[in-house]
């Protein structure tokens, strides 16, 4: 059995919103594991993605009058946002089972009536647990980086979610990420040293590349969200434990980034 796995946030999405196949096929592969982690900032990872747009869907959901209405409104949407959101709707195979749902010809006001709330209900108590949830099947989380973000959750107010985040600046900082990057600078140093060698990175490496070379040269920029979240990658590496493999669906981006540092890196 090996050591120890990382989770990052890929994989914890998965873990908790995949369809009852996906989560079993990863279960057994962190079975395998005698100690699983994660940290807080995968976890503010998981807040400001997943379930931003979970939140987004309910407060869609609970501003229409019925299903076509929300459809109607999701088809003005941007392409990015609706990829966003077609990962929830997915996430949503564990309230609809497809293979089991038999969909009549008809339908009758009363039962849509009654779907349409039991929908409302369903994702409104995820959100309300999404961020315990999280450190579900986890022996340990890390803070190394002091994520303050992570310790917000979504906020009822009136009928819908408030899961805003603040924005971070150097000039009101209320974490360690500068620490952070002060203990692991050789760290980031080699990762932007790979990102330089490969002829062809692809918009997020090439922004991870630019925001990397920005904070080496002046440590207190990290602190900012923008360089921050784009060093996201970058960060969720050099937190993962030395011993531990870490564990994602995106080998594009972070097997480059764990060769620089000596990390090893696995997929389901």
């Amino acid at each position: 059995m090996n050591t120890s796995v990382f989770l990052d946030t890929t994989i914890q999405i998965d873990k908790i919103w995949g369809d009852t196949p996906h989560r079993h096929a990863l279960n057994q592969i962190l079975d395998k594991f005698e100690s699983r982690t994660s940290s807080s900032y995968v976890k503010m990872e998981f807040k400001r993605g997943f379930l931003q747009y979970l939140v987004y869907m309910y407060n869609i959901l609970v501003e229409s009058k019925d299903f076509r209405e929300i459809y109607v409104r999701m088809q003005k949407l941007s392409p990015q946002v609706t990829h966003r959101i077609g990962g929830v709707c997915c996430a949503l195979s564990s309230f609809f089972d497809i293979k089991e749902l038999k969909v009549p010809k008809t339908y009758d006001r009363p039962m849509l009536d009654e779907l349409y709330l039991l929908m409302e209900s369903f994702l409104r108590q995820r959100i309300e647990t999404a961020m315990s949830s999280f450190e579900d099947g986890l022996d340990s989380i890390t803070d190394q980086t002091g994520c303050f973000l992570a310790t917000l959750e979504p906020i009822m107010r009136g009928e819908k979610f408030d899961n805003r985040n603040p924005i971070c600046k150097k000039q009101d900082i209320k974490c360690s990420i500068v620490n952070f990057l002060t203990e692991n600078r050789e760290a980031f140093q080699q990762i932007l040293q790979i990102l330089e060698d490969s002829p062809d990175l692809d918009q997020e490496l090439e922004k991870m590349k630019k925001a990397v070379e920005k904070i080496l040269k002046y440590h207190d920029e990290i602190a900012n969200r923008t360089n921050c979240w784009h060093c996201g990658d970058a960060i969720i590496a050099i937190e993962c434990p030395s011993q531990a493999q870490l564990f994602t669906t995106n080998q594009k981006h972070f097997q480059p980034i764990c060769s620089a540092i000596n990390k090893d890196v696995i997929s389901p």
